[in-house]
């Protein structure tokens, strides 16, 4: 029987399962980041097509992040262990590295798993409170329903760190994560 994630809401964004909100708590203080940030199309037989058009296929990566000191970026997918080999998941790398030098952004891929989310003695009693209280969604009509609402919603200005003082609005915040650009410098 295989294992099914569950979905858990935390800053207002319904993550899709535990390991996507223990990699959002490990990475909150040091990045910015965009759950859910895009949808590529792709042909399993070309995966270097992306026309939504012609392409039956759809792949979401789970996060877009920029590090704030470094500015590098990286759209990442979570997945556990024991999916690493798994065909489909080297086809979404494929696929996004392909995207992304498409697109010439300034992007790498990376797969993380639970050996690369450890967090810190600070962050354990908060994910063990945000999990005490967790609330589950039996309906997946419910799940997707939320999810469909949660998908753009970007993180409060107040849990980010270093660009709270910049004052950036919502465009503005996709637009450093995506190209790492600020307003004034561009």
């Amino acid at each position: 029987m295989p294992l099914t994630a569950k979905p858990v809401e935390y800053n207002g964004i319904l993550f899709d399962s535990t390991l996507e909100l223990k990699f959002a708590l490990l990475i909150e203080d040091l990045c910015e980041y965009i759950y859910h940030p895009l949808t590529i199309w792709y042909d399993k037989n070309d995966l270097t097509k992306f026309d939504k058009q012609v392409c039956p296929h759809k792949y979401e990566p789970d996060f877009l992040v920029r590090k704030l000191k470094s500015n590098t970026a990286h759209l990442i997918e979570i997945k556990p262990t024991r999916f690493l080999e798994d065909e489909l998941i080297l086809a979404k790398r494929t696929v996004a590295e392909n995207y992304i030098k498409r697109k010439g952004y300034d992007w790498s891929f990376r797969v993380m798993t639970e050996r690369d989310i450890c967090l810190d003695e600070n962050k354990k009693p908060k994910l063990k409170e945000l999990m005490q209280s967790r609330k589950y969604f039996k309906r997946k009509q419910r799940h997707r329903r939320l999810n469909a609402k949660y998908t753009q919603t970007l993180i409060p200005k107040n849990h980010i760190p270093y660009v709270t003082n910049l004052d950036l609005d919502e465009r503005d915040h996709i637009l450093f994560v995506k190209k790492g650009l600020i307003k004034e410098y561009y």
